[in-house]
């Protein structure tokens, strides 16, 4: 009778043991879902940084460009001030020869 109750008790052990060696099984291939998930979005955040420094560098060549455009667009205005100064300068000095003859 003891040999028999031993028995059933490491039988019942056992069977316990087996279903939690299956429910950490189970919460193993959980987590190793869950770790693969993030693994994923890491590399969708990675990429979409990679995008997003490449977008930004883009815009800082084009940020460089319209400035030097700029200066030259302004070095271009001054000139056209500078010549439209001269010409009203020597409109007035040839109105004036002019009054004067």
């Amino acid at each position: 009778v003891s040999t028999q109750s031993t028995g059933k008790q490491l039988e019942i052990n056992f069977e316990e043991i087996s279903g939690k060696f299956d429910a950490e099984e189970d919460r193993c291939d959980q987590l190793t879902q869950n770790l693969k998930q993030v693994q994923g979005d890491y590399k969708d955040l990675e990429n979409e940084l990679a995008d997003r420094t490449s977008d930004l560098s883009k815009a800082e060549g084009n940020n460089r460009t319209l400035v030097q455009e700029n200066v030259l667009l302004k070095d271009e205005f001054e000139k056209e001030s500078r010549n439209r100064q001269n010409l009203e300068k020597t409109r007035k000095r040839l109105e004036l020869e002019f009054e004067e003859h």
